[in-house]
Parts: C-alpha cells; sequence; structure tokens
C-alpha cells in the first residue's frame, strides 16, 4: 500500500535502479516529496530543489513485467555529487495499488536507452529509507 500517493510529485522524481528477486521487482527511486507529506522536510544545503527521500517501491507476487532492459541495475554512488547517479526521470507514470498494477515510462539522458515498463503482482507498497 502507498500512503500518501498523491502528496510525491512523480514526475519530477527518479529511478535510481531496479531488482527482479523471488516474484518480486523493487524498483529504487528518488521521490520529490510535495509540502503536505509527512516525511517532507524543508529544502537544505543538500536538497536545493525540493524534498527528495529515497525509498523502494515494491510490485510483490509479480505475474507480468514488460519493457524492463534486465533483471538488475544496481546502485551507482556519484562521489563527486555525493548521491546516486540516476538512471532517468520518470516522465509518466500510474498506479492502481489495488490491482496491482504499475505503467512507467522512464525518460533517459540518451533517448535510445529510455523505456516504458508495465508490472503487475499481488500488491504495490512503497517504503522510505535510505540505501
Amino acid at each position: 500500500m502507498i500512503d500518501h500517493l498523491d502528496k510525491i510529485w512523480w514526475e519530477d522524481s527518479w529511478l535510481l535502479g531496479w531488482e527482479r528477486v523471488d516474484g518480486d521487482l523493487t524498483l529504487f527511486v528518488d521521490l520529490h516529496l510535495l509540502k503536505h507529506h509527512p516525511l517532507f522536510e524543508p529544502c537544505g544545503t543538500k536538497q536545493d530543489f525540493g524534498c527528495y527521500k529515497t525509498a523502494r517501491l515494491v510490485i510483490g507476487g509479480l505475474q507480468a513485467v514488460t519493457g524492463l532492459p534486465s533483471d538488475r541495475h544496481d546502485l551507482q554512488w556519484d562521489e563527486v555529487m555525493e548521491e546516486y547517479k540516476d538512471v532517468g526521470d520518470i516522465d509518466v507514470i500510474d498506479i492502481e495499488e489495488h490491482g496491482g498494477r504499475l505503467a512507467m515510462e522512464v525518460g533517459a539522458m540518451r533517448a535510445a536507452d529510455s523505456f516504458r515498463l508495465e508490472a503487475t503482482g499481488r500488491l504495490i507498497s512503497l517504503f522510505f529509507e535510505e540505501f
């Protein structure tokens, strides 16, 4: 379940990586939280453009997935920027929590690397955590 789904600016958020393991698909994301999200913090020196929090978006009991370039894309830390490198920005996202369906268009720096992910599972959950 995703609490406060409408308090996340998904289209100003980033896909950092993913892994498909034991029937689950986990997407590692950097999410732009809106002012009324309970985890929102005012911008500090590191967060000049808004309040961003890392999270795992998990499609549990994966039944189908299309468009994913591979089963795994490991997180990559950027020492200079002191943040994870992104795979691309989340251009469009559509989540049906109770139907367990997710569709996401990811825009990469090179247009050829952009993709549209579609996944269906039993449940979609969001867990905020640092990784």
